[in-house]
């Protein structure tokens, strides 16, 4: 029998990724339309700058939750891996607390951002706002199980047997700046 939580990330995984590309894709053929029917055609669509901006601020937002999940956000942690192992642990909770309430209060304010969209609507195309405002709410959801798996892994490797070797393994297998 299949963890229920391994499939929920999964999914979460597979839909943050596919999300992403798509805005990626919509993104790129919007904005080139756009050019085309300005530059060569010398009849400009009206709707590509709005729907190219929405397709980016997805396409942005979504991007955080796949790069949370690769371990890829920029971070420097030279200093940190130079001290004990007691206050490399002090460390990581108060740097993990910090990120995990910062994306608390921006599920919190996205929410309500995502709220008074209810009743805008975008200028050209007349889309209700709740779906562009919904990124933010979205993606900072997948962006907290993401973090939250993350945490749960190098907690483990944090209070291993070995901690020089889940040190030197955390350093060598993140995608971000050691």
């Amino acid at each position: 029998m299949q963890n229920p939580s391994r499939n929920l990330f999964r999914a979460i995984d597979i839909f943050s990724e596919v999300l992403a590309i798509s805005m990626l894709i919509v993104g790129f053929l919007v904005v080139a339309l756009g050019v085309m029917s300005r530059y060569v055609f010398s009849t400009p669509v009206p709707w590509t700058g709005e729907v190219a901006r929405f397709a980016f601020i997805w396409l942005s937002l979504s991007g955080i939750a796949v790069v949370e999940r690769k371990r890829a956000h920029f971070r420097i942690d030279m200093l940190v891996l130079t001290m004990p192992i007691a206050l490399q642990r002090l460390i990581f909770f108060i740097r993990e607390a910090v990120i995990l309430t910062v994306l608390a209060l921006m599920l919190i304010q996205g929410l309500q951002f995502t709220y008074l969209g209810l009743n805008a609507y975008s200028t050209t195309l007349q889309i209700p706002l709740y779906i562009v405002y919904g990124a933010l709410p979205l993606s900072v959801t997948f962006t907290l199980v993401n973090r939250l798996r993350v945490v749960s892994e190098d907690f483990k490797d944090l209070y291993s047997l070995n901690p020089q070797a889940a040190q030197k393994a955390r350093a060598t297998s993140s995608g971000g700046t050691e």
